[in-house]
């Protein structure tokens, strides 16, 4: 990292800190995917060589960063990303900040996908002018769909169970099976297979509770899966649309509707359990069906 960096950075109240204490940070004023700990480090483990900086303020931490390469880490924008192909989202960082600054903080690390949530902290930060991205949020499966469209949702679900398909939540598999059925139907639709696979099977195996959605079956095979990755922090729960698998040759109409149907409605209802807000990601707002499915909000940019 370059030295003026790590100079401005001590200038403005940024130590070097430990992972210990970025999980702190992360405990104390919440995270997300992007942001996780946990994520973070097994990233560690496999040789990324990341760094952790904490902003304080009389002695007390007020926040903390992860940084790969001068960038905050997990930014798809970072040219430098020292693990690319892991299942970890890249598109909105939310930082384990405190809500309750007394004034806006100076941001000495790149990025270019801050969380529209965080966009009153950092100073030096734009939401708009000068940052053209928008990230792509689910709307709420409460208010932000018509009647005729909730109930056109919920007959295709009935018409698929009827026609002898099943569903069958993540969390009744293992990581290997989670791994197995979504490499199969990644390449069903892609005719590509999962990238770094040794890597991605300890992922999904030491992270397996932290997937989250149903698998669509006929019969005892599988034709559709969404892959989400969640965490649930003190600010929220978090859940990420890492991407969605499905046969290509399945006779089954609207086979990706349903399964984003059916995972939003589960989502919503143990956020709701919960008592926690559910920020369920779809990435940048891009396409045709994210427009019908999310609704958009500006991603921050660290003006250096």
């Amino acid at each position: 990292m370059n030295i003026w960096i790590m100079l401005i950075a001590k200038v403005l109240n940024w130590d070097e800190c430990s992972l210990s204490d970025y999980k702190y940070s992360c405990l104390e004023y919440g995270y997300n995917c992007e942001s996780a700990p946990e994520f973070l480090s097994f990233m560690l483990r496999h040789g990324a060589p990341l760094r952790f900086f904490s902003y304080k303020k009389k002695g007390i931490t007020l926040g903390s960063v992860c940084v790969d390469h001068g960038w905050i880490a997990n930014d798809i924008k970072n040219r430098n990303r020292s693990i690319l192909h892991l299942p970890v989202p890249a598109t909105s960082i939310y930082l384990p900040f405190s809500q309750d600054l007394k004034s806006k903080v100076i941001m000495p690390f790149k990025s270019k996908c801050l969380h529209p949530l965080q966009n009153k902290i950092f100073i030096n930060t734009s939401y708009g002018l000068l940052s053209k991205r928008t990230a792509a949020f689910a709307k709420n499966i409460n208010s932000d769909f018509s009647k005729k469209t909730i109930t056109t949702r919920e007959r295709e679900i009935r018409n698929f169970l009827k026609s002898g398909g099943s569903f069958l939540s993540v969390d009744k598999m293992s990581g290997d099976q989670i791994f197995d059925i979504y490499q199969t139907l990644f390449f069903s639709r892609r005719k590509k297979e999962v990238s770094d696979q040794t890597i991605n099977r300890s992922f999904f195996n030491e992270f397996h509770a932290n997937f989250k959605g149903d698998v669509m079956f006929i019969g005892n095979e599988a034709i559709g899966i969404q892959l989400l990755l969640s965490v649930n922090s003190k600010s929220g729960f978090f859940v990420d649309f890492i991407n969605i698998g499905y046969r290509q040759d399945s006779h089954i109409n609207s086979l990706g509707t349903i399964l984003m149907w059916r995972n939003l409605a589960s989502l919503n209802a143990e956020a709701y359990k919960m008592r926690k807000t559910l920020n369920f990601s779809y990435g940048f707002m891009s396409g045709d069906y994210k427009k019908r499915w999310c609704n958009p909000a500006p991603v921050g940019k660290v003006l250096i």
